[in-house]
């Protein structure tokens, strides 16, 4: 699912599928029974905010021509 910047993502585990049927739309349904189910949440929102802080850094050392330190890179 996405709502606006963040995403969740859920796992299972499916111990085994106990009904199927055809629906009058033709498509095939299956219902599962399920297991260890864990939701997760991420928001993407800080990260871009980040890299376009680092962007505008970047552009404004080029611009008064200071060297930024280039650690881990």
């Amino acid at each position: 699912m996405r709502y606006g910047d963040i995403t969740e993502s859920y796992r299972f585990k499916v111990l085994d599928c106990y009904h199927r049927k055809i629906g009058r739309d033709g498509k095939h349904y299956a219902w599962y029974h399920i297991t260890d189910v864990t939701m997760t949440q991420r928001d993407d929102a800080p990260m871009k905010r980040a890299a376009q802080l680092a962007a505008n850094l970047d552009y404004l050392s080029m611009m008064v021509d200071v060297a930024l330190p280039n650690e881990g890179v």
